[in-house]
């Protein structure tokens, strides 16, 4: 929003969202990874499915393009986790990167990923050229926490991303299934703490020399094994 103000118009709907679903059969036991998950593109509107789009959930991160037409998914290819990208209208799929929680900038013109042998690393792609640049918040994040099990996201005007890193083997999340005192005894970002911050990584993108920055954020969180997300 401008300094001051709110945005004169709130922003258009997107034409749809992308949404991985379990069948209620499943039972509350069933997971996003699960044999019968799909990704399925949704209307904002009405809520209603628009179309299937996938066999299989989004593990480790999936990411629609704003012009609906493209859907960034996590998978083993070739033994390497690795996003590939598939095409909403013929369901091509094609490689793109060993990697994991993909984004796509707000303009659509930009692929954010988590990269490097233990996802400490932010790769930013031009997809019109291929230009693949790197950050390495390997210093910020600790030595004990990556991005496999945490998130990537853009924020709204696309000169800054923030990521969220997670111990390795553990999600951060806003509940779990049996709170314990021991559930949050490490903090991410490699520091010992009590559960009442999050680690937050801010990439400032202006100016064309990508920028990092730590920041905690209070509120009660929890880390969770990453099998027991829901």
């Amino acid at each position: 929003a401008p300094p001051g103000g709110l945005p004169s118009r709130p922003a258009a709907d997107p034409p749809a969202f992308a949404g991985t679903l379990v069948p209620r059969t499943d039972g509350p036991g069933g997971t996003i990874n699960g044999p019968r998950a799909s990704i399925k593109l949704l209307s904002p509107v009405t809520g209603r499915i628009v179309r299937a789009v996938a066999a299989g959930g989004g593990g480790n991160g999936f990411a629609l393009s704003p012009d609906s037409r493209s859907v960034y998914v996590v998978g083993p290819v070739k033994g390497q986790i690795s996003i590939e990208r598939i095409s909403v209208a013929t369901g091509h799929r094609s490689f793109v990167a060993d990697g994991a929680q993909p984004a796509v900038s707000p303009d659509g013109s930009y692929l954010a990923y988590a990269t490097g042998r233990f996802f400490t690393k932010l790769a930013i792609r031009d997809l019109r050229t291929g230009t693949t640049r790197v950050v390495n918040l390997g210093s910020l994040i600790g030595a004990d926490s990556g991005l496999l099990n945490g998130q990537v996201t853009w924020l709204g005007d696309g000169t800054q991303m923030v990521a969220m890193p997670a111990a390795f083997g553990t999600a951060v999340t806003t509940r779990t299934p049996s709170p314990s005192p021991t559930a949050a005894a490490r903090n991410s970002c490699g520091q010992q703490g009590a559960s009442d911050r999050l680690c937050l990584v801010v990439i400032d993108l202006a100016g064309g020399h990508p920028r990092a920055r730590r920041i905690f954020v209070p509120g009660a969180w929890c880390l969770v094994p990453a099998a027991d997300q829901r």
